[in-house]
């Protein structure tokens, strides 16, 4: 049976990568390296020393610009295809990143789901700016604010509700 101890041994290279694989999308045999070696606690600090995104947002490549904090509205004229854009930066980002931060996210992602045409590009990105903000951190404080998130509103008709007609499917869908 497993000890309830903490692990104070250092981690071998199997361990090493194991914890990679389970933490990070960023696993290279020099990662591993690194990781060889180091105690436990030393290698989960590591993990949560989150860095800021290489690129700040996804940029368009048909004319190279950056979009959704640019002040410009391009409307909705491809704005599907920008959506690709979004989900290519952010897979980017997920193998750039040293840190567990994405794992977390991917894992958010997965409890508060939201559809990927069920809003504008704009808000898919809010929407992935708001997992990543909260991937190691509150989850009460994003599961608040999840609940009045544009694109979570519109993936489950929030903005639907009326006085006298609520619409349950966010409550339902949260306590499943």
């Amino acid at each position: 049976m497993a000890s309830l101890l903490p692990y104070s041994d250092p981690l071998s290279a199997k361990q090493a990568a194991h914890l990679l694989r389970r933490c990070s999308y960023l696993i290279t045999p020099s990662r591993i390296d690194t990781f060889t070696g180091m105690s436990a606690a030393d290698a989960v600090d590591a993990l949560f020393t989150i860095p800021p995104p290489q690129m700040s947002e996804p940029i368009d490549k048909d004319n190279l610009q950056a979009w959704i904090n640019s002040g410009t509205d391009p409307g909705n004229v491809g704005d599907f295809r920008r959506k690709h854009y979004i989900a290519a930066w952010w897979v980017h980002e997920a193998l750039q990143d040293p840190s567990i931060a994405h794992k977390m996210e991917f894992f958010l992602h997965a409890n508060f789901v939201v559809s990927y045409g069920s809003g504008p590009s704009r808000q898919y990105f809010d929407y992935l700016r708001l997992l990543r903000y909260f991937a190691v951190g509150n989850f009460k404080t994003l599961a608040n604010k999840m609940t009045v998130d544009n694109m979570m509103l519109r993936y489950l008709d929030g903005t639907s509700n009326t006085d006298t007609n609520p619409n349950e499917n966010y409550a339902r869908e949260f306590y499943e």
